[in-house]
């Protein structure tokens, strides 16, 4: 066969008089913008999740929408791509697009804002048409900046491309250095851009940076090329099989290829399987770890700088003279037994899947995080991340087309993929195979396609080989049985048993059981309550209640147990609207906790509404007499806007003439500046606002914003009113007399005081509870935490109680009211006394205090005898 011509003829950049300056310009750009797509996609994730709520659908949607439009981009612009004759300044006006494209997502999410209530009230009674029109709106809206930054990896690929075709070798080291720009764009998003810049200006500054590296790479393109572009070579005989080049890489060879359509199948393949890992084994770390944006964002640079890694280790192979397909096998085989033996290997690393803890702070507890992901996510991802450049290669080969029109539809076939498998990893296998099985599930088709490439496709398709590789998976699955392994960490040795456990979108939802109680646990350390608490966790729905002069209408942002919304059944409510995001704690509230939740999900006054809080306050036609916000993780992801000033508005729009919001807070999970950060933000919304205690745990305490529509004050003789309607409670007897709810008050809270005037605002734009609250207190040691409690709480307390109640809600109480708060006061600092062992001195002061209320309450605190 004579040599085709276009074997040495040089790439685009190569033409140049500097051809490694050009293709150093090309790699540079490549790792900025890919770090740009990286903190795009983490603010788009976070705006659209506050748009829509922080659902599994919302999130599927708006990746799905991302991906999409990279796909679309890759296919469409990638033809484009091959005859383009100046590359850099094509790649300038796709940067630039992409960034103007950007700039209209803001007007369409304005837009769907401005009409949020009037749609959610059209389709609060079709989700999936609520859905769907939400799904449409984020591809439309992100489409445009995502169809032109798919674009630019063929379209530099294209420009780096010489006739040899070797594109496992130009376009992977492309890919390698997109990928590692953008695990350096998903760390910067928590550690730099939302601390320094907010979200609203760092939107801005990454617009503002799109457009500047397109113009920059526009006014590098040093005109068109001299020579005509690589030509279309669409008949396949001509590239395909074995060929030694001219050029100076002469012993290179090009690897026997294979059909190009079953290498696109292998990309999407590809795609979905890596996107599979990403979302199962993040599910796997949140088992483990304090769940807050910055361990999801050291897992996911992890995660991709396996990617990458695995990128640079095919090209060398490949500029070694190896076979594309036995790097691909190669890769995929022990990749695959290293994905498989990862849920066996974590479980060991972590003890039984205890949490993660570190005794000198976060930066200490990132780098055990990383360790575990070392072994876990690094080694798994860094082999099975050789594949894609190694199908680059054999593309090259197999498909006389252009590089960029090979590349384009080479990389939307992988993203394709990787929409199927971020929707099937997030609504499919939770439920079908479980956390455990999903990952080993992907281990063992990684190393049966790897294993089917490398050794041909060839008849007979039983060979020896391959009956021993399928006998050494079974024995694999056999001592390494995913099945095996616990889901949930729980100590037998204790008498703790799992009562029921259920996988589902949101996480793992178990009923974990020892002697007579049981709680609810979600990824196993998020506890949602239980019935060892049972009398606390009620009483968080009695006091808001008992404020109240007529609670008719009354919601819950959180279930949980069921135990605080079951209090209502014990009041004349009329109807409880209960607003819980996990079908699976719905589930164990009604089959587990029946009895403790006085049977709420079985009454015809309850009704249980699956949707983000948010979002259902914002939509909701509904005007509450009572709002109550359940106690939820400041800094875990999607619950820490809980605690955000438009979910605060959203909440006082929602409710009626009088009605009064309660946001619970737990004081164990906050420091001091945290809690003010909390209030502060509360009260710009509720100035007129009020702090109780939930118990008298020193270490555990609760506390409850108590927020007011209006400004009238309270009135004792609507809680003495409302004392005698409440039916008996035996895990609350001190409610017989309003002094058992008078003696949890604190106190009102002024707007103007210092601590709250000078405190941070927590805002989607700039959410710091978030950012700060797993720096001072997630992973960390409970020995070493900072928290508002004990010995650091009862000081502020005690000033909140000596402050005037004049110009207050608390003006009109009187003095039995204050006599019996102040009681409370003196039992909380007693309880703290008891923490720190001075139990006689401690007993003495409880005793004191508990003087101060009526003898039944003494009783019920106290106990008979007292």
């Amino acid at each position: 066969m004579p040599a085709d011509p276009s074997a040495h003829r040089p790439g685009i950049l190569a033409e140049r008089r500097h051809p490694f300056t050009g293709s150093l310009i090309v790699h540079a750009l490549l790792f900025f913008s890919g770090a740009l797509a990286l903190v795009y996609e983490i603010l788009w994730l976070r705006r659209f999740t506050a748009i829509f709520g922080a659902s599994t659908p919302a999130t599927a949607a708006t990746l799905a929408a991302v991906l999409l439009g990279f796909a679309a981009g890759g296919v469409v612009l990638g033809r484009w791509a091959a005859g383009n004759r100046r590359p850099l300044r094509g790649y300038g006006a796709l940067e630039i697009a992409a960034g103007l494209g950007a700039l209209g997502v803001e007007a369409w999410l304005r837009l769907y804002d401005h009409h949020a209530p009037t749609l959610y009230q059209a389709l609060a009674n079709s989700p999936t048409q609520l859905t769907v029109v939400r799904t449409l709106l984020t591809l439309v809206a992100l489409f445009p900046p995502t169809f032109f930054m798919g674009g630019t990896l063929p379209l530099l690929g294209q420009a780096l491309a010489d006739g040899r075709r070797r594109l496992g070798i130009t376009t992977g080291s492309l890919y390698a250095v997109n990928t590692a720009g953008a695990a350096l764009g998903a760390l910067s998003v928590p550690f730099f851009w939302l601390p320094r810049l907010g979200a609203t200006a760092s939107y801005a500054a990454c617009v503002a940076a799109s457009i500047l590296i397109g113009g920059l790479a526009w006014m590098l393109d040093r005109g068109p090329r001299t020579s005509s572009p690589e030509p279309d070579r669409s008949k396949p005989g001509k590239m395909a099989g074995l060929r030694r080049t001219g050029s100076h890489d002469a012993s290179a060879v090009h690897p026997a290829t294979l059909p190009f359509r079953v290498l696109l199948i292998l990309s999407a393949l590809s795609g979905g399987l890596m996107f599979i890992l990403e979302v199962t084994w993040s599910r796997m770390f949140a088992q483990v770890h304090e769940n807050s944006i910055y361990s999801f964002a050291v897992v996911l640079a992890v995660f991709l700088v396996g990617l990458a890694g695995g990128s640079a280790l095919a090209r060398a192979a490949l500029r070694r003279g190896g076979s594309a397909r036995g790097i691909f096998g190669a890769g995929w085989r022990w990749g695959g037994i290293a994905v498989f033996a990862s849920p066996p290997i974590f479980y060991a690393l972590t003890h039984g899947l205890t949490y993660l803890a570190a005794s000198h702070g976060w930066a200490d507890y990132g780098l055990k995080v990383m360790g575990l992901a070392a072994p876990t996510v690094l080694l798994p991802t860094l082999l099975a991340g050789m594949a894609l450049p190694a199908l680059m290669e054999l593309c090259g080969t197999a498909s006389g087309q252009p590089a960029a029109r090979v590349l384009g539809a080479l990389l939307g076939a992988n993203t394709v993929g990787s929409i199927a498998g971020s929707l099937a990893a997030a609504f499919l296998f939770p439920r079908w195979l479980g956390l455990w099985w999903t990952i080993a599930a992907v281990g063992l088709v990684l190393f049966a396609v790897g294993e089917a490439v490398a050794g041909g496709w060839a008849r007979p398709w039983f060979t020896p080989r391959r009956g021993v590789t399928v006998v050494g998976m079974a024995v694999a699955v056999f001592l390494w049985n995913p099945s095996g392994l616990p889901r949930v960490k729980f100590e037998p040795q204790q008498g703790e048993r799992i009562i029921a456990l259920n996988e589902g979108s949101h996480g793992i939802v178990a009923v974990v059981g020892a002697g007579v109680h049981r709680r609810i646990k979600l990824d196993n350390y998020y506890i949602l309550g239980g019935t060892g608490s049972a009398g606390d966790e009620r009483m968080q729905g009695h006091l808001p209640l008992l404020l109240h002069p007529s609670p008719r209408r009354v919601a819950f942002l959180g279930l949980g147990t069921g135990i605080t919304a079951g209090a209502t059944m014990l009041h004349p409510t009329e109807s409880v609207t209960a607003v819980e995001l996990v079908p699976e704690v719905v589930n164990a509230a009604a089959g587990h906790f029946q009895a403790a939740n006085l049977g709420l999900l079985q009454s015809s006054r309850t009704r249980v509404v699956a949707e983000d809080a948010r979002q259902f306050l914002r939509g909701t036609p509904e005007r509450f007499d009572v709002i109550v916000g359940d106690l939820v993780v400041p800094w875990r992801r999607g619950e820490a806007a809980l605690y955000f000033s438009d979910h605060f508005e959203a909440a006082r729009h929602a409710l009626a003439p009088g009605g009064l919001f309660c946001q619970w807070l737990p004081l164990f999970q906050l420091s001091e500046g945290e809690f003010n950060i909390v209030a502060a933000t509360f009260l710009d919304v509720f100035p007129h606002a009020t702090l109780w205690r939930g118990d008298f745990a020193p270490d555990r305490p609760a506390l409850a914003l108590v927020g007011h529509a209006d400004d009238s004050p309270l009135d004792p003789a609507v809680v003495e009113h409302r004392i005698r309607e409440l039916r008996p409670d035996g895990l609350n007897p001190q409610l017989v007399h309003p002094a058992g709810l008078w003696m949890f008050l604190v106190g009102p809270l002024d707007p103007r005081d210092p601590r709250f005037a000078s405190a941070r605002r927590n805002r989607a734009d700039q959410p710091w509870l978030e950012l700060l609250g797993p720096l001072a207190q997630g992973g960390t040691d409970a020995e070493e935490r900072v928290l508002f409690t004990g010995r650091r709480l009862e000081p502020f307390l005690a000033e909140i109680r000596s402050k005037t109640l004049t110009g207050t809600p608390l003006a009109n109480i009187g003095s039995d009211p204050v006599r019996w708060r102040d009681a409370g006061g003196g039992m909380g600092a007693a309880s703290v006394m008891m923490l720190e062992n001075r139990n006689a001195a401690g007993d003495s002061a409880m005793r004191a205090a508990a003087s101060g209320l009526p003898a039944q309450v003494r009783t019920a605190v106290l106990g008979p005898g007292n």
